[in-house]
């Protein structure tokens, strides 16, 4: 009975497997190619996982790269932190870095060899804090450390300041004319904005003007996991034959095909030892390989119906994420 079971559970699962697999793969590209699409309208050249961690090019840009969901080593910490879309430019400035002040101590150390630099825009120094390198200009009286002054931070405009502020930016740093601009990860449409910002940054760092750029929070979705490739369905065996063992106990145990386990006409029975009750056959052939054979079989089709349910599930409450 369980080997007919099996067979019939497989069979369902050879057909619902390849369907949810297609049907997350056509999803996916459809994600990418609106990604790509989105990205291409903010005049940005994408290379990479749109889905995942990809590189944009402004095609109309000095050599500024943004890389969304990578990770990058943090001012202050020796490993890379957590994931962030990075700019990447070079800029005419001294070296400088802005930090959340809450992390100010990490990266600077609770003694900083300059001062703190104030923007004056009340919300962005309440949040973050600004710290520029020696500049060569003289120092304060009895203070050991150079005096930063405002031209040494162009970009420090509450165009520039708001913006960064709404797109979540965890930290900036120039070092050697070379700039990083760190945000939390973002969402497709607001990777063209850190873009636009990064450019605003390099145009304002080498004198020009600020352009203008789109203003409001920061896009928030839900964060979903879907990916299902076929290599994937592959784990589903090793994990059922782990699940098989307690699952034939339990069949066994319920006498779910005692013939199978025990032979025609006979039955699971417990017995009395002196360490307690055990299971067994009512007569001593047992074929317990056979047992644990079928009982992995309906383990494996039960995990492949059940995780090609939840991608189903999964890829239509995107798709009608989607279409609202």
């Amino acid at each position: 009975m369980l080997f007919t079971i099996d067979a019939v559970l497989l069979a369902i699962a050879a057909i619902a497997v390849p369907l949810a697999a297609r049907a997350e793969r056509e999803d996916r590209g459809r994600a990418a190619a609106d990604a790509a699409a989105k990205l291409a309208h903010a005049g940005l050249q994408a290379t990479g996982d749109l889905l995942g961690c990809f590189v944009v090019h402004p095609l109309e840009g000095r050599g500024v790269v943004v890389t969304n969901r990578t990770r990058h080593m943090h001012p202050g910490a020796k490993p890379p932190g957590d994931e962030v879309c990075l700019a990447l430019l070079d800029v005419p400035l001294v070296d400088q870095i802005v930090c959340r002040a809450a992390e100010a101590d990490a990266v600077m150390g609770p003694l900083p060899a300059v001062p703190r630099l104030y923007t004056g825009h009340a919300p962005f120094d309440a949040e973050y804090v600004v710290f520029v390198g020696v500049t060569g200009r003289a120092q304060p009286a009895g203070s050991y450390r150079a005096s930063p002054v405002a031209g040494d931070v162009p970009w420090a405009l509450p165009e520039v300041l708001d913006r960064f502020i709404e797109l979540g930016i965890s930290w900036m740093r120039v070092r050697d004319g070379h700039a990083e601009l760190a945000f939390a990860p973002l969402e497709i449409e607001d990777v063209g904005r850190a873009a636009a910002l990064a450019l605003a940054f390099e145009q304002i760092a080498r004198g020009g003007s600020v352009p203008a750029l789109v203003r409001g929070p920061r896009l928030l979705r839900p964060k979903r996991v879907r990916r299902l490739e076929l290599g994937n369905w592959f784990g589903a065996v090793p994990l059922a034959a782990l699940v098989g063992i307690p699952l034939a106990l339990l069949l066994a145990a319920l006498g779910v095909d005692a013939e199978l386990l025990c032979g025609p006409g006979h039955e699971v029975v417990w017995r009395s030892t002196g360490r307690g009750a055990n299971l067994s056959c009512s007569t001593w052939e047992q074929h317990l390989g056979m047992y644990y054979l079928a009982c992995v079989l309906l383990a494996t089709a039960l995990i492949l119906l059940i995780v090609a349910g939840i991608v189903a599930k999964q890829t239509v409450e995107a798709r009608t994420e989607t279409e609202a």
